[in-house]
C-alpha cells in the first residue's frame, strides 16, 4: 500500500500526518508515496490509488506527461489545476504542484503538494462571470471579454478562434474582431507581444490565473495602455472541457481607475503567497493580505503603502540582504532568495523562496520591483530532517569506527601476547635433549618425570583455553541486565572457591553491599577474579585478610577489593592488566595470566572502569565503577 512506503525512507516519516497533501512519485510517473491528507482530497484510499500519475478529474484532465517532462529536464516547477468530483454533485477545484528533487546532482524524483483551491477558484469564476455580464458597466471603464477554447493536444493554440464580448466592437470603432489569437497578438505593440504571448501560455500550462500590462495598437494607429487578465477554466459546453477566459481593461482612460483597482485587489487577494510591490525609494505601493500576515507574525508590524519596505523587517541581518537585493533588481536584475522567517521560540519557523522582478514603464525605465514569494517550510523543513539524521548517521559510524579500530589494535596486541606465552612452554627448535631437559626442569637423567611435566603442560594449556573462550564470550554474549543481591553473590563466590582455600588462614572482611542492576554473569566474573586474584598473591605463611565494600563517592558507586598481600609498584599498576603478565612468577605457576584481562574487559563491558592502588609488601587495592547498558550488546 503507498502510505506503508514512508517507513522505508525516514525523511518522508513525518510527512505521513501532514496537514498539507503531499505525494512522492518516480521520474516516470509511478506514485511512490502519498500521505492521508492526498488521499483525503482525491476521495480514495490507498489501495484504490493509480500506480500512475493518471488520475483523471470530472473534465477529463490529468497531470500531463508534458508537465512532468519540464520538471524533471529543465527543473520548472509546475502547476496544475484538477477539477475532482466531490460529494453532492459538486466539483472539487485542487490546486496540485510539482518540483523536482535532485541528488547528487542528478533528478531522483518528483515530489507533489496538494491544496484545496475551490473557494479561490469559485470567487474568480464569479468575478469573471460578472464581469462577462457587465454590458454597461464594460462600456464605461472600456473593458471587454474574450473566450477560446483550449485544447491540450495541441502544442500551439494561437490558431483558436476567439468569442468576443460585443463590448469589443464598440471599442474598436465597429472594426471587424480579431478572428484568432494570432490576429488579436497582431494588435499588441511589438516590444510587448513576447510578454503577452509567454503571460498566456504559463496560465493554459499551470491553470494559475495571469494579469500583465501591455500597449495595443489600434486600427486607427492609436495606443492604448492595456490591463490584460485570464484564467483557464472548466466548461463543459467547450469541445475539450476547457475554456481560456480574459478581460482586457484599457486603461488610458481615466474612469476605469476605481474598477482596476479592484480587479487588481480581487486578484491579489485570492493568491495565499505573500506579494507585494515596491518603488525605487523602497515604499509600499500595495501588497496582498498574505504579505501582511507574514510581517505581523514574524515582526509584529503593520505594513502600509507608502511606508517602507525595509523599516517593517526588524531584523537587521534580513533588512540589509533584502535592500542588497532591491538595488540589484533596480539595476535590472531578477533575483531570488530564500529567506527563514522565525515568529518566535515557541512557533516554528517558516521559509520563503522570493522571485523579485524590476517594473518597467511604457519607456522601460524601471519604476520598482515586485516581490513574490513561494512557500517552501515543508521541503525546508524535510531537508534538515535529512541532513540531521545524515549527521548522525555519520557520528554513529565515526564512533563505531573509531571502537573497531581499538579492538583491531587490542586484539592484535593480544595475539602477540598468546604466541609468544605458548611459545614460552616450548623448547626452542635448535636446542638438544639437554637443553631443553634443563630449560623444563628436569634432569637429563632422570626421564620419568615427563609424564607428570606433560600432564602439568597440558592443564596449563586447557586452563587457558578455558579462560579464552571465557575473554572471548564477553563481547559476544547479549547483556541480560537484571536486578542483583550482591551480598547473595558473594556468598556464592566465596562457596565456589572454598574448595581452593582449605588450610589457608584467610579472612573476608565484607561489608554489606547494595544491589545493582547489571548482567549476573558478568559481575560473578569480575568478582571471582578479584576475590582469587586477591588469595593467590598473599604472601607465603602470612594471615590473609581481604575487604570487600562499596562507597558512594560523587555520582558513582565505586566497588573496592583490597588485600594484605605482596603487591606491585605503581608503574606496574597498568601493566597488571595486560595478558600473561606475571609480575610474582612465583606465586602464579598455577595462573594462565589472563585473570586480571577477563576483569578489565568485563568491566569496561558494563560501561565501567576500572584501576588499582598499591606499593610492594603492602598489598593492593582494586577499584572499579560499574554502570550496566540496558541496550544489550554493545
Amino acid at each position: 500500500m503507498l502510505d506503508e512506503l514512508p517507513t522505508q525512507d525516514p525523511a518522508l516519516l513525518a510527512a505521513t500526518w501532514s496537514a498539507a497533501g503531499l505525494a512522492v512519485a518516480s521520474l516516470a510517473g509511478s506514485l511512490l508515496y502519498a500521505n492521508r491528507s492526498f488521499l483525503d482530497l482525491f476521495d480514495l484510499e490507498s489501495d484504490a490509488v493509480a500506480t500512475h500519475l493518471n488520475i483523471r478529474s470530472a473534465s477529463n484532465a490529468r497531470i500531463s506527461a508534458a508537465a512532468l517532462d519540464a520538471v524533471v529536464r529543465e527543473g520548472q516547477e509546475q502547476q496544475i489545476c484538477i477539477s475532482w468530483p466531490a460529494a453532492a454533485g459538486k466539483t472539487r477545484e485542487l490546486l496540485c504542484t510539482i518540483s523536482r528533487v535532485m541528488r547528487n546532482g542528478i533528478p531522483a524524483y518528483l515530489v507533489l503538494t496538494l491544496q484545496d483551491a475551490t473557494l479561490a477558484m469559485t470567487n474568480l469564476r464569479q468575478m469573471y462571470e460578472q464581469a462577462l455580464q457587465w454590458s454597461t458597466a464594460q462600456r464605461l471603464i472600456g473593458a471587454y471579454s474574450w473566450r477560446m477554447n483550449v485544447d491540450e493536444r495541441q502544442s500551439d493554440n494561437r490558431n483558436a478562434e476567439i468569442d468576443w464580448s460585443p463590448q469589443f466592437a464598440t471599442w474598436m470603432a465597429d472594426s471587424t474582431p480579431p478572428a484568432t489569437l494570432r490576429d488579436y497578438l497582431r494588435l499588441v505593440a511589438p516590444e510587448d507581444r513576447d510578454g503577452v504571448v509567454a503571460a498566456i501560455n504559463g496560465a493554459m500550462v499551470s491553470d494559475i490565473p495571469y494579469a500583465i500590462a501591455y500597449d495595443l495598437i489600434d486600427p486607427a494607429g492609436v495606443v492604448h495602455r492595456m490591463l490584460g487578465s485570464g484564467a483557464v477554466l472548466a466548461d463543459a459546453t467547450a469541445a475539450c472541457g476547457r475554456r481560456l477566459v480574459g478581460i482586457e481593461v484599457d486603461t488610458s482612460r481615466t474612469q476605469i481607475c476605481d474598477a482596476h483597482e479592484l480587479l487588481l485587489n480581487s486578484l491579489l487577494g485570492g493568491i495565499d503567497a505573500p506579494i507585494y510591490v515596491v518603488d525605487r525609494k523602497f515604499h509600499y505601493l500595495r501588497f496582498n493580505p498574505a504579505h501582511a500576515h507574514l510581517m505581523r507574525a514574524t515582526y509584529g508590524s503593520q505594513p502600509h503603502v507608502g511606508g517602507s519596505a525595509l523599516e517593517a523587517v526588524l531584523d537587521p541581518a534580513h533588512r540589509r540582504r533584502l535592500a542588497n537585493l532591491l538595488g540589484r533588481v533596480f539595476k535590472g536584475e531578477r533575483m531570488a532568495e530564500e529567506t527563514e522567517f522565525a515568529a518566535g521560540q515557541e512557533e516554528p519557523s517558516q521559509w520563503f523562496d522570493f522571485c523579485f522582478t524590476p517594473i518597467r514603464d511604457r519607456r522601460h525605465v524601471i519604476t520598482g520591483a515586485v516581490a513574490f514569494g513561494k512557500d517552501i517550510s515543508v521541503l525546508k523543513r524535510a531537508h534538515h530532517r535529512q541532513e540531521h539524521m545524515n549527521a548522525e548517521l555519520a557520528h554513529r559510524v565515526e564512533q563505531r569506527t573509531a571502537e573497531l579500530n581499538v579492538e583491531s589494535r587490542r586484539f592484535n596486541t593480544f595475539l602477540v601476547s598468546t604466541a609468544e606465552y605458548l611459545l614460552s612452554l616450548l623448547p626452542p627448535q635448535d636446542e638438544g635433549p639437554q637443553e631443553a631437559h634443563g630449560k623444563l626442569g628436569v634432569d637429563a637423567g632422570d626421564l620419568r618425570e615427563r609424564p607428570g611435566k606433560a600432564v602439568t603442560a597440558t592443564t596449563q594449556v586447557r586452563l587457558l583455553a578455558q579462560d579464552l573462550l571465557q575473554l572471548s564470550s564477553i563481547d559476544k554474549e547479549a547483556l541480560r541486565i537484571e536486578t542483583i543481591d550482591m551480598d547473595g553473590l558473594m556468598r556464592e563466590i566465596l562457596q565456589d572457591l572454598a574448595g581452593s582455600l582449605r588450610g589457608r588462614n584467610i579472612v573476608f572482611d565484607i561489608c554489606r553491599l547494595p544491589t545493582i542492576e547489571a548482567d549476573r554473569a558478568l559481575l560473578r566474573q569480575v568478582f571471582r577474579n578479584l576475590l582469587s586474584n586477591a588469595v593467590r598473591f598473599s604472601a607465603a605463611g602470612m594471615p590473609v585478610r581481604i575487604h570487600v565494600r562499596a562507597d558512594r563517592i560523587a555520582d558513582e558507586l565505586v566497588w573496592s577489593v583490597a588485600d594484605n598481600g605482596v603487591g606491585f609498584g605503581m608503574h606496574d599498576a597498568e601493566k597488571v592488566f595486560a595478558p600473561f603478565v606475571r609480575l610474582h612468577p612465583e606465586l602464579d605457576a598455577t595462573g594462565t595470566g589472563l585473570g586480571l584481562t577477563i576483569v578489565k574487559r568485563a568491566v569496561e563491558r558494563l560501561n565501567g572502569r576500572i584501576w588499582a592502588e598499591s606499593s610492594p609488601d603492602k598489598g593492593a587495592t582494586f577499584h572499579c565503577t560499574l554502570n550496566a547498558r540496558r541496550e544489550g550488546r554493545i
